[in-house]
């Protein structure tokens, strides 16, 4: 049996050879189209990063201690998420890859994120004598929801996974990544957090080849051309402090490979329809006591049960919180200096103040 797969400009063809199936390790360098890049790199999210503990969940494993490669499992979030124009409860996980609604194999044009977007699959999965299915893995899918209604968060877990080009041509992946992705429940915003990262022989395990991961988000990619009308990519060559690139499936945008153990990657959605009768919108006052400080802080505001970003003069994002007015925030963790703090409504920002830590 022969079976190909289209996919965002790529031909990835699958042929039997002695009853078992085999494939071609998934490169872009296929493509046969000269599809231009996206049309715009979307506003519907802003991009920061930084870094937090990477806290391996304990959930519910999709993969049930069974061999995978191209497999497809579907989860339920516990709530109805959004990914750009599309909303719902029912969430696709396709190769390990990309995180959506779709059918990512078989959606012509599909909505997705994907932290990693490589060819990943469980690193004991010999393709030369295995099929997927088989007992023996020994990298974990796992998903959890986690926090009460309204704030909840879905957590996918990609634990141990190795890459299709070692596994093929080796038996086994010496590399292993883990990486978490995590959608927001009443922002929508969505996180990428990275664990182990450990990619070696990045030829043929990474899709642009050495220079790094294909990583971001990418709105209904026309399967067939590989473009897509709006995405929100990821470029640059220190991993610590990406930026938006324009998408292209012929030479995809790509991250480092040196990801550091807790970098976070967060995608904040900016265009919700605003909640809270409309404060969003508008400068909303809030107090910020004491100032300077040196332990804990409080706000007081009209808005109650909002987000507290607290961001360094970098830019770069050091803490979040939800926020119930007049409680403490515990800032004992930041280091002396200059820091923003910012009160945030359905991912708005309302109001942002200076605030010093001495």
């Amino acid at each position: 049996m022969i079976k190909h797969l289209c996919l965002l400009a790529t031909c990835v063809t699958l042929t039997a050879s002695a009853q078992k199936i085999k494939k071609e390790p998934f490169n872009f360098a296929q493509s046969k189209t000269s599809a231009v890049a996206v049309n715009s790199i979307s506003t519907l999210y802003s991009f920061s990063t930084f870094t937090a503990p990477y806290i391996p969940i304990t959930g519910t494993s999709l993969t049930g201690g069974l061999k995978w490669d191209d497999v497809t499992y579907t989860l339920s979030a516990g709530f109805n998420a959004k990914l750009y124009s599309q909303q719902g409860s029912v969430i696709n996980l396709s190769e390990a890859r990309t995180v959506g609604f779709d059918d990512f194999f078989n959606d012509p044009t599909a909505t997705f994120v994907a932290p990693m977007f490589e060819d990943l699959c469980d690193r004991a999965y010999d393709p030369n004598v295995d099929n997927e299915g088989d007992p023996g893995g020994i990298s974990v899918i796992s998903h959890t929801t986690t926090g009460t209604p309204g704030n909840r968060i879905c957590k996918i877990q990609v634990s141990n996974a190795g890459f299709f080009g070692e596994n093929d041509a080796n038996g086994t992946s010496v590399s292993s990544v883990n990486f978490q992705t995590w959608i927001y429940e009443t922002s929508g915003d969505i996180e990428f957090r990275y664990g182990a990262v450990n990619i070696q022989n990045q030829g043929i395990n990474l899709i642009s080849g050495a220079s790094g991961i294909v990583c971001g988000l990418i709105d209904s990619v026309d399967t067939n051309t590989g473009a897509a009308p709006r995405a929100n990519m990821l470029g640059g060559v220190n991993s610590n402090s990406p930026s938006y690139a324009l998408w292209n499936p012929n030479t995809p945008p790509s991250v480092n490979a040196t990801i550091s153990n807790g970098r976070v990657y967060r995608f904040a959605r900016n265009n919700n329809t605003v909640g809270l009768n409309g404060l969003a919108a508008t400068k909303v006052a809030f107090k910020l006591f004491p100032n300077p400080a040196t332990d804990k802080i409080k706000i007081d505001s009209p808005l109650s049960n909002v987000e507290v970003s607290i961001t360094n003069v970098l830019g770069m994002e050091v803490k979040r919180v939800r926020y119930t007015n007049m409680s403490e925030i515990d800032i004992s963790d930041l280091s002396t200096g200059v820091y923003s703090v910012s009160l945030m409504a359905d991912a708005k920002i309302v109001q942002t103040q200076k605030l010093v830590v001495d």
